[in-house]
């Protein structure tokens, strides 16, 4: 994940990401290089164990310079408290015509104050925001109500989600 106001999610194929504070953007990371003709909206399918097929979430695709790496912005994050697969679609080819589909599946995990990636959001998680406030830290996923700074206001944040868990 790169700062802030240019936050994307670098995704590799059979990978599992935990994500705090949504997902709007990510790029994958793929195997070879792509036919531009095929990159658009359609390329990318989003579901999600609960809330199923988000895929009407995918507001642009584009590729980078090299043609390997396709990035995604969706139009609004999808529900906290799933687990999605992100897959790629056979409309996406490759340079040769080969479909794509199926090349890079990743499965990202939306669980707000889940902040050691363990599922569910548990007394570990408000010791770990405790410290970091206590010690000053910065790190982002630490940033549970993403006001840019880990405060107090984090650590109640968790505190009202204990218990949740991914199904």
């Amino acid at each position: 994940m790169v700062s802030e106001g240019t936050r994307c999610t670098v995704l590799r194929d059979g990978a599992t990401v935990f994500q705090v504070g949504g997902l709007t953007r990510f790029a994958v990371v793929l195997p070879t290089t792509v036919a531009p003709a095929s990159v658009d909206t359609d390329c990318v399918s989003i579901t999600g164990r609960v809330n199923g097929d988000m895929s009407d979430l995918v507001a642009e695709v584009s590729w980078d310079a090299a043609g390997r790496q396709l990035v995604v912005r969706l139009s609004s994050s999808p529900p906290d408290g799933d687990a999605y697969t992100l897959s790629l679609t056979d409309s996406l080819k490759s340079a040769t015509g080969r479909p794509l589909g199926g090349d890079a599946g990743v499965r990202i995990v939306l669980l707000e104050g889940d902040v050691n990636a363990s599922g569910e959001v548990t007394a570990a998680d408000i010791l770990t925001v405790r410290r970091a406030v206590v010690e000053g830290w910065r790190e982002p996923w630490l940033d549970v109500d993403r006001s840019g700074a880990v405060t107090a206001a984090d650590l109640r944040a968790v505190r009202e989600r204990l218990g949740r868990r991914i199904p």
